[in-house]
């Protein structure tokens, strides 16, 4: 069988052997098919792969071609670019728009975004609450409702306090410290301030930045209590007590505290109150700052932002919702029914500032470079600020207005000061100058004068900032003969005539050249030399106050809605008329010199802002609304001669305040001009929707 098996196999070979010669040439033979499947596998891969090969070389090719198209726009536009941003030598950045969609020439249109010469650092060495009032307490600038009602608005501190599990929401930078030091000790609230103030301005890239965008001046609000001893090179936890801790890093307010001289207050004292401790500022850090702004060609304002016992009510004073003490308790060096020259901080405020100024005097000596940064001093910020709400109708110290935190000075003394403001200058239209409790301001500023005046910093080349509030004079300065007929239309009118007479009454003390001159007072405010010099007027000046000026998303209440360009043009047109009159009125006061040596007298505006309003839920947030108002401010005071400086430079845990132009970083960002939003590092409490305290 195996045979017969081989011999057909043999005979079936032969056969299928005659057929494949048969069919050699058919393609589609299946047998001819499969044996030459691999070489065919292989030709297609090779086809394959030469086309992979075409289409990725005809891609780079066309890749490199757009390449180097775009790295040749990329070029020809940073040229534009750095040749559009060239600050300019009045601090204006130019940019360029390059929508031609209007444009029947193709022609590049340009955009000025101005810069103001100066900006503030604000809430960095004296705080402020909204500052860091995070996402959900964003609502009012300046703490709203009154001392027995005001919600705690600020949430963090950052780095170290962050939010609700770091530490408590608060009032002021007095009201945190002690709340910080009684959770978690002396040495904790000395760490937390000095965190802040070591990471909130970058002494290297922020100054840079300001420096290169065409500023000049940075404005530093501080507080007055300074000391010797820097946290950030000490090892606090050498300290053996709080007590040794707080005697190097604080101080304690002499009007506040279970003091005998102080137990007469009609306000809030009484015998169990507990003493205010304000975190100290290390003046090696405020030297450091005046060596950097030195380094980065710039120039710093040291603004005394509080005193002790507060010189104002909010916030910014310090001790709020404390009423103020400095005035009424002899801060100022006038005797009052609480106070005289026994009390314990009697005068302190000219002792302070006489301090600032034999510092800064022995800077001078000790180190050139750091003294070289500092460009003035400011030795009050706002001044009493809306004191004249709350001054009694006869100007009287009333016992029984327990809000009057400004009283009138002694008559025979505030008599004695009307005869050297009275008619001194030709270009006043007072026969009179105002009567009124404002006076004790004008005259603790102849004083602080008078120190500086006394220093060799004028002939140091250095400036006298006098910043006066006008919320000081109670309205009305003067009245109209028919203001039984005044109607409703009439208001806006008279409240234009309202500002206009408090800047002629302050025109007129400033350039007072003397009367009758007593030996216990100054008779002169400022000569025509000093004012082209050293001495200068700051007027700090917002539109978010103004009803006749202000903007609101709903338009109410404000002389603008948001959206309404036609509106908000017509009202910016009006109210951006500021500075010009500002300036008219202390060159027609003052008197305009023939001397062709002689400089026109040096005007500021130390604080200005692009926001609309000061309620952050209403405020505009559009950004063309927002750089019309910037633009226009600044534009108005470069003609003028009146510097602007910016509040503030940022706000990084502002929450809604940021977006509403209260940021010049965030601002900036929306115009186009930086590259980056005024952005936090924390949440500031962000998680925290259900809480509270937040403001209604």
């Amino acid at each position: 069988m195996a045979r017969n098996n081989g011999s057909q196999y043999t005979e079936i070979t032969n056969d299928d052997s005659n057929k494949d010669n048969l069919s050699r040439n058919k393609f589609w033979d299946a047998r001819s098919f499969f044996r030459s499947w691999s070489l065919m596998k292989v030709v297609m891969l090779g086809m394959v792969i030469l086309l992979v090969g075409i289409i990725i070389n005809q891609g780079v090719v066309e890749h490199n071609v757009e390449v180097e198209h775009l790295e040749h726009e990329q070029e020809v536009e940073a040229n534009q670019y750095q040749e559009s941003t060239t600050t300019t030598s009045n601090g204006t950045l130019r940019l360029t728009n390059n929508n031609n969609s209007n444009n029947h020439n193709n022609a590049a249109v340009p955009i000025q975004i101005p810069m103001p010469p100066g900006v503030n650092l604000g809430s960095w060495l004296s705080l402020e609450d909204y500052f860091f009032a995070g996402i959900h307490n964003s609502v009012e600038v300046a703490t709203p409702s009154t001392r027995d009602t005001a919600s705690k608005v600020a949430a963090c501190l950052p780095p170290l306090h962050v939010g609700s599990t770091t530490g408590p929401k608060w009032h002021s930078e007095t009201d945190l410290f002690q709340s910080l030091i009684e959770e978690g000790g002396a040495a904790h609230a000395i760490e937390v301030f000095a965190a802040h103030r070591s990471s909130f301005v970058d002494l290297s890239t922020d100054l840079t930045t300001l420096a290169d965008l065409g500023i000049t001046t940075v404005r530093i609000p501080m507080g007055w209590c300074l000391t010797d001893v820097d946290p950030r090179r000490t090892d606090l936890s050498s300290y053996d007590s709080d007590e040794d801790l707080l005697r190097d890093f604080a101080c304690v307010d002499p009007f506040f505290g279970n003091n005998d001289d102080n137990n007469d207050d009609n306000n809030d004292n009484n015998s169990d109150e507990a003493p205010i401790l304000w975190p100290a500022i290390p003046r090696a850090l405020v030297e450091d700052l005046l060596r950097a702004c030195s380094k980065a060609g710039l120039k710093a304002s040291l603004d005394v932002h509080t005193y002790p016992g507060g010189t104002s009510i909010g916030t910014f004073s310090g001790v709020w919702p404390h009423w103020p003490r400095f005035w009424t308790h002899g801060g100022d060096g006038v005797s009052t029914r609480n106070a005289n020259a026994t009390t314990k901080g009697f005068n302190i405020g000219h002792d302070l500032f006489r301090d600032l100024v034999a510092w800064m005097e022995d800077l001078s000596v000790r180190d050139p470079a750091a003294f070289e940064g500092l460009r003035g001093i400011s030795p009050m910020n706002e001044p009493a600020h809306l004191a004249g709400m709350f001054e009694t109708a006869t100007g009287d110290d009333d016992d029984t207005n327990d809000n009057q935190f400004l009283p009138p000075l002694p008559r025979d003394l505030a008599d004695d000061f009307l005869k050297t403001l009275s008619s001194s200058n030709d270009g006043s239209e007072f026969e009179s100058f105002p009567d009124g409790n404002h006076l004790r301001v004008f005259y603790w500023f102849q004083g602080a004068l008078e120190i500086f005046r006394n220093s060799k910093l004028p002939s140091l080349g250095k400036e006298f900032q006098a910043n006066i509030i006008e919320s000081i004079f109670r309205p009305p300065l003067a009245k109209s003969s028919d203001d039984e007929d005044e109607d409703d239309d009439d208001d806006e009118e008279s409240a234009i005539l309202q500002d206009i007479l408090t800047v002629k009454a302050i025109a007129t003390w400033w350039c007072s050249d003397g009367g009758a001159s007593t030996a216990q007072m100054t008779p002169t405010t400022t000569s025509p030399d000093e004012r082209s010099d050293w001495a200068v007027l700051d007027l700090h000046h917002y539109h978010a106050w103004s009803e006749s000026c202000s903007g609101t998303a709903d338009g109410q209440d404000a002389a603008y809605a948001c959206g309404d360009a036609e509106r908000r043009n017509t009202v910016l047109e009006i109210c951006t008329t500021w500075a010009p009159t500002f300036r008219k009125i202390v060159d027609e006061v003052c008197g305009t010199t023939a001397a062709p040596e002689r400089l026109p007298s040096k005007l500021m505006s130390a604080e200005f802002s692009a926001a609309s309003h000061h309620s952050v839920r209403r405020s505009c947030t559009d950004t063309s609304g927002l750089l019309d108002s910037y633009a226009r401010q600044i534009a108005a005071g470069a003609t003028a001669d009146v510097e602007l400086f910016y509040w503030s430079y940022q706000m990084p845990y502002g929450g809604s305040f940021k977006g509403a132009g209260w940021s010049f970083k965030e601002l900036l960002f929306k115009f186009g001009v930086l590259p980056n939003p005024d952005t936090p590092n924390f949440d500031c409490d962000a998680h925290l929707f259900d809480d509270p305290e937040i403001p209604p």
